[in-house]
């Protein structure tokens, strides 16, 4: 998004973490950024969402 104040531009973004429960509808709308929390599985590090399910969470525990 872009922006003036006092006639520079600004630019900024709207970013959440991927436990907000936003739809990815709605995160289009209104043009947020989702960025993945680091999940930690005994001594293995994952991408919420990208490389780890909330099955493979539970299915661990």
């Amino acid at each position: 998004m872009r922006k003036t104040i006092g006639g520079v531009p600004m630019e900024y973004a709207i970013v959440a973490d991927s436990s907000c429960d936003m739809t990815p509808e709605l995160c289009r709308q209104y043009d947020v950024t989702k960025i993945p929390l680091s999940i930690l599985l005994g001594a293995q590090a994952h991408d919420d969402g990208i490389d780890i399910t909330p099955d493979d969470i539970y299915a661990y525990y």
